[in-house]
């Protein structure tokens, strides 16, 4: 699970980025094989009301037959009586079952979005041991994209 989290980290920092560059993120779906190959599908649509419901349907009902899948959306959470915008970040192994949602939320600062704090929001239980682990994962996930990134 260690290796599907630390990718989730890597594309959410390049979801951020298209964020920033194009203004909008349309929900995508990266899927792996027994072998490790990665596959990405965008979900373009109308609205998120339609292509964020289609993202969850294909994440959930494994359309792929994939071994592991990351879903990442743009979405809203109430805090306090006011909406905040957030990305959202479904991951699953679907060999043993195993799954972890973050949210990460951003803010728009001198017209870019900046994350800030994220949170577990559901995660299998059998994970619960392995948590800091996966955190660390995650964040380094994040953090070989920037340095990817800054080195071009």
């Amino acid at each position: 699970m260690e290796s599907i989290v630390t990718e989730a980290g890597y594309l959410l920092s390049y979801a951020l980025e298209k964020l920033n560059i194009n203004k909008s993120l349309h929900p995508f779906l990266t899927t792996f094989d027994n072998y490790n190959h990665k596959r990405q599908e965008s979900f373009q649509d109308i609205s998120y009301e339609v292509s964020i419901p289609k993202i969850v349907s294909s994440f959930e009902s494994n359309n792929h037959s994939a071994d592991a899948a990351i879903a990442i959306y743009p979405a809203e959470i109430e805090e306090k009586g006011e909406r905040k915008p957030l990305l959202i970040v479904m991951l699953k192994n679907y060999k043993n079952n195993q799954f972890l949602t973050i949210g990460q939320h951003y803010e728009i600062r001198e017209g870019f979005y900046i994350p800030t704090l994220y949170e577990l929001l559901d995660y299998s239980y059998s994970l619960a041991d392995e948590l800091r682990d996966l955190e660390r994962a995650f964040c380094n996930g994040a953090e070989s994209y920037s340095v990817t990134y800054a080195q071009q």
